[in-house]
């Protein structure tokens, strides 16, 4: 048997070892316990190579250190290769001044699984203190890709050209494309989005409100060919707010007509404009009544004759006598001297109303390129 204390030196190599204890029962090779605390350890049981428990704060149920290499390796072919539990601190705590807190591996499985059963908490939680750090850094090596959460943007994605932030600086959302400077912004302070680049949207498209372009038309396929062309009309401008109503009637027996409208265009229209065109022949035909009950009347021409017409009435329905049309508008604060298309009128990039917005961000996603590269996430062993 061994006298303690005991203490002893040996020069072996591997796979011989200094010590070794062998148990054929079902109880733990070594068993230390302190006994002014009750803390205990036991090395070599039947489901775990080394454990250890603590019954008091800020004990350790194992502790391992090492000043250069790694502290406590663990492996485990089919199991978990660490197992910990607490009932009120920390179950398991790794630091390190330069290398990884922890380092965890596996082939056919997840390197770190957690699970929490409280609710508002997280399976896992790390944060940085750093201002350019990560709370949690991610990256498929296969696929060139990344992503972090807790980091300056909130989160960031990247896969190849493609760009994506959460919790953006001044916004929610942002989506680029680099090398066509194309992004959706979402959720901003100012706007609900903003958007470089061509938008398509596959659907309906509801506006409660005004849309506004440089110009407002609608694209098809060709009818004459519809596999090889295109088809574009511009919509009709105007200064106001106009609906138009059109159609072709015959005049009866005393050169005269009656066009009945929808139901409702006295309640939408107002300030009400008339054309007649003779199709056929020609007559001085005029308007004999104008618009009541939601009808007009045609007269002066002859028994049978076509005629075209068409009625424009300004709108004066709720939405818009609320949002009455202003076609002069001048810019003031930021948008003083600036241009929505600065190029054509002979002014740089750089008066372009949006100009400095995508300015700030593409240097946004630039910089984040620049924290990624200057990050080192190296696997060490």
């Amino acid at each position: 048997g061994f006298s303690l204390p005991y203490e002893g030196t040996a020069n072996t190599t591997v796979p011989k070892s200094a010590m070794q204890i062998n148990n054929s029962g079902t109880g733990a090779a070594i068993v230390g316990v302190h006994s002014s605390n009750g803390n205990y350890g036991e090395v070599g049981t039947p489901n775990s190579g080394l454990s250890g428990i603590a019954f008091s704060a800020g004990d350790n149920g194992v502790f391992a250190r090492n000043e250069v290499g790694t502290a406590l390796r663990a492996i485990s072919t089919t199991g978990a290769a660490v197992a910990a539990t607490c009932s009120d601190g920390i179950a398991v705590r790794a630091a390190s001044d330069l290398s990884y807190g922890v380092d965890a591996r596996s082939k056919d499985n997840n390197g770190i699984w957690a699970e929490t059963q409280a609710a508002q908490k997280s399976g896992v939680y790390a944060q940085s203190t750093h201002v350019n750090g990560y709370g949690v850094y991610g990256k498929n090596t296969a696929r060139n890709t990344f992503g972090y959460l807790g980091g300056r943007y909130g989160a960031r994605g990247e896969q190849g050209d493609y760009e994506g932030f959460l919790g953006y600086s001044d916004g929610g959302v942002v989506g680029a494309y680099v090398p066509q400077n194309y992004y959706g912004y979402l959720g901003m302070a100012t706007r609900a989005g903003v958007f470089r680049g061509d938008v398509r949207i596959e659907g309906d498209l509801v506006v409660t409100g005004t849309i506004t372009g440089g110009a407002k038309g609608f694209a098809i396929d060709h009818p004459l060919a519809p596999s090889a062309k295109y088809l574009y009309h511009m919509a009709i401008e105007s200064s106001e707010m106009l609906n138009s109503y059109s159609g072709n009637i015959v005049l009866d027996d005393n050169g005269e007509a009656v066009v009945t409208l929808p139901s409702y265009f006295e309640a939408v229209n107002t300030d009400i404009r008339y054309q007649l065109t003779c199709i056929g022949g020609w007559a001085q035909v005029y308007i004999a009544e104008e618009v009541r009950e939601n009808r007009f009347r045609i007269a002066g021409g002859t028994p049978g004759l076509k005629i075209s017409w068409e009625v424009t009435g300004r709108r004066q329905d709720a939405w818009a006598r609320s949002n009455p049309l202003i076609p002069e508008v001048p810019k003031t604060g930021d948008e003083s001297g600036k241009y929505i298309h600065p190029t054509l009128y002979g002014a740089p990039e750089e008066a372009g109303l949006e100009y400095e917005q995508h300015r700030r961000i593409m240097e946004s996603i630039k910089e984040a390129r620049r924290d990624r590269a200057a990050q080192s996430h190296t696997t060490q062993r």
